[in-house]
């Protein structure tokens, strides 16, 4: 009821007028009817004790009675009086979490939006130039699910073959890539095709660490594979999870354990029954599966008066095409031979911040004293931003998806090597796990490892 109200309470002004108006009534009547403040029967009730002495002389127990009758009302006002200044506390204290909430919204988009200056991203243009379109189309939702203006950045070879270690471990899509921007940049939005592929050969690491072995593992991961009818074809799809929780080790496991399921569940209840597997649709499918995660730890989160969070990774696999979503310093990786890994997802992290403005080379990442703080996860704020992509697949492809317990503590080239030297998944995520916990174990270890067959 309490949570309720106050959501309410964010959303109508008049609702802040008449809270704020009738406590201040309240505090006239109780200043009024208890006398002033301090109310007269704290002031009678503490006379009366001190002259206990001579009226229990003079009168006998016939005094315990008045006594008794100032101590219920001095009662009575401490309740009424404790009750105003807890509901003016709690008011107080709600204004200043939300204004700081703000500040650091505000804040951190500030510094994204730097970033992506930095690094040549004009997303703000982007959506300008689609609204300026004449004759644009109107599309209306497909899904129950919240919605967003398709940002798809597609990741094509040319564009992995271009990057190596020495540039910030980001991906950028060339000029010449532009006609694999085609979804995001046509009016209409043109299906999938549908290609026969094998399904994934996945391998899953998990472990919890050296250093916190003895307590709860804060990292969820998932892996479902199955297959849907599409236009009298069968088309293999496979959804890939990875989840790094965070609000202490029992919040940290509930935050990244809903993560996991709500995407699970949107994933599962629209691409089964979708009649058209489109680009638009099944990135909306990806994003929509982290805000629904988003509002249940959200939700959960004010329930139990804490903050709750997790970072997210997430692949989907329909056909030979890869949808990658990501929120957080969770990562994704798509291991090519010949061209060797490349880091499809962005970390949203204080170091990948150094990191675009140059403050800091992408080797101090791993060192730096801030690398633990992220400036985007899942859960935290009522709305979460993410970041997806889309990657056409070859066969002998491995994507990878880990958490930061992985990528910290075994540095790419050691993670190329690994991938390259054992091709079933499961001895690569077995391998990967044990490099982690030789280079010091120091947080849980998820590892993902998928093999296209």
């Amino acid at each position: 009821m309490l949570e309720e109200f106050k959501d309410i309470y964010d959303i109508h002004d008049w609702l802040r007028y008449v809270t704020w108006s009738g406590l201040l009534i309240a505090a006239v009547f109780l200043f009024y009817v208890s006398g002033g403040f301090p109310p007269q029967a704290w002031l009678f009730f503490f006379q009366f004790l001190f002259q206990l002495p001579r009226l229990w002389g003079a009168q006998g127990a016939s005094v315990l009675l008045p006594l008794l009758v100032l101590l219920l009302l001095s009662l009575l006002w401490l309740a009424c009086w404790g009750a105003l200044f807890w509901a003016c506390f709690a008011l107080i204290r709600h204004h200043h979490k939300q204004v700081l909430n703000s500040m650091r919204r505000k804040g951190m988009r500030w510094l994204s939006t730097q970033a992506m200056r930095r690094e040549g991203v004009q997303t703000t243009q982007f959506m300008i130039s689609r609204a300026q379109q004449p004759g644009s189309p109107v599309t209306l939702p497909k899904l129950s699910l919240p919605q967003r203006f398709p940002q798809l950045q597609a990741v094509t070879l040319s564009s992995l073959a271009t990057i190596d270690y020495n540039t910030p471990p980001h991906i950028r899509t060339p000029e010449h890539a532009t006609s694999s921007l085609l979804v995001a940049d046509s009016p209409f939005v043109p299906p999938v095709r549908s290609v026969s592929a094998l399904p994934l050969k996945v391998g899953v690491g998990w472990n919890p660490g050296i250093v916190r072995q003895r307590s709860p593992n804060e990292d969820s991961v998932m892996v479902l594979q199955n297959t849907c009818s599409h236009r009298g074809e069968l088309i293999p799809f496979s959804l890939l999870v990875v989840a790094d929780g965070m609000g202490g080790h029992q919040h940290g496991q509930e935050a990244s354990r809903l993560a996991v399921l709500n995407m699970m569940h949107t994933i599962l209840q629209n691409i089964l029954l979708s009649n058209e597997l489109s680009d638009e649709l099944l990135v909306d499918m990806l994003v929509g599966g982290v805000d629904w995660a988003n509002r249940a730890i959200y939700q959960r989160g004010r329930e139990l008066d804490c903050t709750m969070g997790t970072t997210m990774t997430a692949a989907l696999v329909v056909g030979m095409r890869a949808y990658v979503i990501n929120v957080g310093d969770s990562r994704t990786y798509l291991y090519r031979e010949g061209v060797g890994l490349r880091q499809i997802s962005h970390d949203h992290s204080v170091v990948a911040t150094l990191v675009a403005f140059g403050e800091i080379t992408p080797d101090e990442v791993y060192t730096h004293p801030e690398r633990g703080k992220i400036y985007r996860c899942v859960g935290s704020d009522e709305n979460v931003d993410v970041d997806d992509f889309a990657i056409d697949l070859c066969r002998g492809d491995i994507l990878l998806l880990c958490s930061d317990g992985l990528w910290e503590m075994v540095r790419d080239p050691a993670i190329a090597r690994i991938l390259q030297q054992y091709q079933d998944p499961m001895h690569a995520s077995a391998a990967l796990i044990e490099a982690a916990l030789r280079g010091g174990g120091v947080d849980n270890v998820s590892a993902v490892v998928a093999r296209v067959m």
